[in-house]
């Protein structure tokens, strides 16, 4: 019965109909320095109702109706492709190659060249491997690249949980890879010079190790790249009292993973913080970490729920299924003290709205900043947000 509440509540976070996290409604409560109180019990909103029509309120090309806090800077913007479910940037020498995945066909597609984006017609490769595609399967909430491949990933439906990760290689003539990943839920690409040198994929999700197998309990797996990988190593584990299963990862420039869980003792999204010689400890000694021995970071409900990194930080989404209360910014540094240590900055509203005319859509990290997708009367763009 454990095994079936795990896959409930792992399957719901898959679906576009899902709550997905809020934090907590007081503004000053985050968990860079403590923990939240006890969970909410109102929604949070996504901004006062605007005193004018939102046809008549006026816009702001980029931003729409939403602020920016005043140490950031909104760069070039583009207008999104329709029907792009999933969206990554890849680096290059003459800048960066998005690619981004039709929801409804379940296609992988080149966009070009930021930020001259265009949807080619014919696809790179559809994402559901051919012997799959009979399960219907739902598409995994990720799509991240490690300057040269691809990973993203599905779960057949009606078979417990049982999906793939897809590894697109855009530099090789080979066949995509699709490795067995029974619930996977997230993935974040580590950069090797920022992560004491391992070069992979943080995957979060049941069975990984296993390749295939449901039997396994939620945990934060590495899948290597450099070799065609044939087994994933366990690199962070969930304490069992959590009733945790995985919820989002992401990867900071400064080589910090941020990992996620939903809680079924609280029903919240916890976040917590690792620093790069830990996660290669790990790696090393084939002994995972758990993340109890790790700060957290954040936690929060779990409706409008996603992250990313965004430079030497975390960028978190807090909201409604239909508007944005704010992008949160949290800037996180290895110890200078301590290389095994995390240090959390304080908090800050990145982007937060002031009505319900405009929302964030999506974050995307694209080097060193951020593209944020805004949508609003004008129709869905991205941003480029950029720290001085």
């Amino acid at each position: 019965m454990a095994r079936r509440s795990e896959l409930l509540v792992w399957a719901s976070a898959l679906l576009p109909v899902v709550m997905l996290g809020l934090g907590c409604t007081d503004p000053d409560c985050d968990t860079g320095s403590a923990t939240c109180a006890a969970p909410e019990t109102a929604p949070l909103l996504a901004g006062p109702p605007p005193i004018l029509p939102c046809e008549k309120t006026p816009h702001d090309p980029k931003l729409g109706t939403l602020r920016l806090h005043p140490d950031f800077i909104p760069l070039e913007a583009a207008r999104l492709p329709q029907d792009l479910s999933h969206l990554t940037a890849v680096p290059s020498q003459t800048g960066f190659s998005l690619y981004g995945i039709r929801g409804t066909l379940k296609t992988l597609h080149s966009l070009g060249k930021w930020p001259h984006l265009s949807l080619s017609e014919t696809p790179l490769l559809e994402v559901i491997a051919p012997e799959d595609r009979r399960f219907n399967p739902i598409l995994s909430p990720f799509l991240v690249n490690d300057g040269r491949r691809l990973v993203t990933g599905y779960i057949k439906t009606n078979t417990r949980g049982t999906g793939s990760i897809l590894i697109h290689d855009l530099e090789a003539l080979t066949p995509p890879l699709y490795v067995p990943a029974p619930g996977n839920a997230s993935a974040a690409a580590m950069t090797g010079a920022a992560a004491s040198g391992i070069s992979g994929f943080l995957v979060s999700g049941m069975g990984l190790a296993q390749l295939g197998s449901v039997s396994s309990d939620s945990a934060v797996y590495v899948l290597k790249t450099p070799k065609q990988p044939d087994r994933a190593t366990p690199l962070a584990t969930f304490a069992p009292e959590w009733a945790a299963v995985s919820s989002v990862s992401a990867y900071t420039s400064n080589g910090i993973a941020v990992l996620g869980y939903f809680s079924g003792m609280d029903t919240q999204e916890h976040l917590h913080a690792v620093p790069s010689a830990a996660q290669a400890t790990a790696l090393i000694s084939g002994t995972p970490l758990s993340l109890l021995d790790w700060p957290e970071i954040y936690s929060g409900n779990s409706e409008a729920f996603f992250v990313s990194g965004f430079g030497n930080g975390l960028a978190i989404h807090r909201g409604t299924r239909t508007g944005t209360q704010e992008v949160r910014w949290i800037p996180l540094a290895h110890s200078s003290t301590e290389l095994s240590a995390v240090q959390a900055g304080l908090p800050l509203s990145l982007l937060w709205s002031q009505d319900t005319c405009t929302r964030v859509t999506r974050l995307v990290p694209m080097g060193p900043d951020l593209l944020v997708g805004i949508d609003d009367k004008s129709g869905e763009r991205l941003v480029r947000i950029h720290k001085p």
